[in-house]
């Protein structure tokens, strides 16, 4: 990865690593328990895990705008993605995929510098604000077709070829 990528990516993540802050004395017990030294991509993922278990416990105590069934449940995609950084290597992988999409996975996988490769491409489920705002456009537009795979699709951290496994419900 490139040191632009690498910045953007610390910056993105600022307000995530304030509240791992929070989480120093947890860090400290793993650290010295569980894991060993924990570097900071480590740490992130821990972060992220915990925040996602303790939403899903937050949504199941009925403390979530979203649980309510007010008719305003926000629309999320469900998608995949690869992202690399040249023009050549997407146009390269877009070839293939072109013939065989049902290699995309294993694609994801071998050339995505995304850490969602580790997952086969795969973002999950995502509302509205918190992808790039190319890829949201796409996934997000009434049009775009699901489990096809999109167009190269240029933003800030390179170009990815998205599929888009479950439309918004809108």
């Amino acid at each position: 990865m490139d040191a632009e990528f690498v910045e953007q990516i610390k910056t993105s993540l600022a307000p995530l690593l304030k509240f791992l802050a929070y989480l120093e004395p947890i860090h400290e017990v793993l650290r010295q328990q569980v894991v060993g030294p924990l570097n900071g991509y480590t740490a992130i993922v821990l972060g992220i895990q915990l925040i996602l278990q303790l939403r899903k416990l937050f949504v199941a105590n009925g403390n979530d705008s979203e649980s309510k069934d007010d008719g305003n449940k926000a629309a999320k995609a469900t998608a995949s993605h690869i992202l690399v950084k040249t023009e050549a290597k997407i146009k390269e992988l877009e070839a293939i995929l072109m013939k065989e999409p049902e290699r995309f996975v294993p694609l994801a996988l071998k050339h995505s510098i995304c850490p969602s490769a580790e997952y086969g491409g795969s973002l999950g489920s995502f509302p509205r604000g918190l992808m790039a705002k190319e890829l949201e456009a796409y996934c997000f537009d009434p049009e775009t077709k699901e489990n096809v795979v999109s167009p190269v699709i240029s933003t800030k951290f390179g170009y990815h070829l998205v599929i888009l496994t479950k439309k918004p419900d809108v």
